[in-house]
């Protein structure tokens, strides 16, 4: 009877133990994404930056760099950025259901970073990351789902925002 009852109170503690260990385990960049980074032949990137000047007036800047090669300096730039963090999933991953919507978070300030990695010429060989606030959605190929992760560098939205708004094309307000 003393052995059963301590069977019963290690199961779920364990169970607790695995998926805490599974949520703040960091994945790499590769991991996030499932697929080869080295075999990553086009990105594509835009930045939303959205306030309230000193005016008082609200504003919405949209940045975009143009389809980048992995030969090109910007590329390898944007996947320093992006390497530089570790990823960790979120619980919302283990549901049987395909999550198809997703909230921004508490951390959200206005800024949103979406980035589009082309592995080929089909759908099945994409992978869109959207960054706001303090998480990543992740889209791969034809996956009807997102997936959720959260970067373990808080700065990295931020410095692809930066990156992005130097480095790319102001999208004129029409």
């Amino acid at each position: 009877m003393n052995r059963r009852k301590w069977l019963i109170l290690a199961v779920p503690v364990l169970i607790i133990i695995f998926l805490g260990v599974w949520r703040f385990w960091p994945h790499s960049l590769r991991g996030m994404i499932a697929g080869d980074q080295e075999q990553v032949i086009h990105l594509v990137c835009n930045a939303n930056i959205s306030g309230v000047d000193s005016g008082g007036t609200s504003y919405i800047d949209s940045y975009t760099m143009e389809p980048m090669s992995a030969r090109e300096e910007s590329f390898k730039a944007v996947m320093d950025i992006l390497n530089a963090s570790r990823y960790r999933q979120d619980f919302c991953n283990l549901l049987p259901w395909s999550v198809t919507s997703v909230e921004s978070d508490r951390e959200f300030d206005g800024h949103t970073v979406n980035i589009l990695f082309d592995w080929g010429s089909t759908d099945d060989k994409r992978c869109f990351l959207s960054f706001a606030g303090k998480s990543v959605t992740v889209s791969v190929g034809h996956n009807e789902g997102f997936l959720i992760y959260h970067p373990t560098d808080s700065d990295i939205l931020e410095q692809l925002a930066n990156y992005i708004k130097t480095h790319g094309v102001k999208n004129e307000s029409p």
